[in-house]
């Protein structure tokens, strides 16, 4: 083979690679932002409320997120222009189905951690899942998962 032909299959690796880690930081973002919508359900996020999405994400994503780079996330999203919704939507769009459900799945964490499940983290849950294309049937599985592993 020649020094050519192995240049161009190591520069294809490296983009795919790049998008792969594109793709990831997006996803990690966007479950952050999600995370922060259901706990602001209830009008403000707090210091423990910071502390269980930390804990969420490493469990959901499997790597780990200091509550300070979350709170950091979410207080930038306070400031942007716009709502933490709609920077999130705006970041679903670039989303397969799969990372969307995802999304969910923490949001649903979130709200139940506490072991109460209100009207208001139900409502957004249902309202942010039908924002982002997820189907009355896999809202329902993804709850009744959630519950289940907690």
């Amino acid at each position: 083979m020649s020094f050519w032909k192995i240049f161009r299959g190591n520069k294809k690796y490296v983009e795919q690679e790049r998008k792969e880690t594109a793709h990831q930081a997006l996803v990690a973002e966007a479950m952050i932002l999600t995370m922060a919508c259901i706990a602001e359900a209830d009008g403000r996020v707090d210091d423990a409320e910071l502390a269980k999405m930390a804990q969420v994400y490493g469990r959901v994503t499997g790597t780990q997120a200091e509550p300070d780079r979350i709170q950091a996330v979410v207080e930038d999203a306070l400031k942007a222009k716009g709502s933490i919704e709609e920077l999130l939507l705006k970041r679903a769009k670039k989303m397969e189905s799969t990372d969307k459900a995802n999304l969910i799945h923490a949001g649903v964490l979130i709200a139940i951690v506490d072991d109460n499940f209100d009207v208001s983290e139900q409502s957004e849950i249902w309202r942010l899942g039908n924002a982002l294309g997820v189907s009355s049937k896999g809202m329902k599985d993804i709850i009744k998962r959630a519950k289940k592993a907690y």
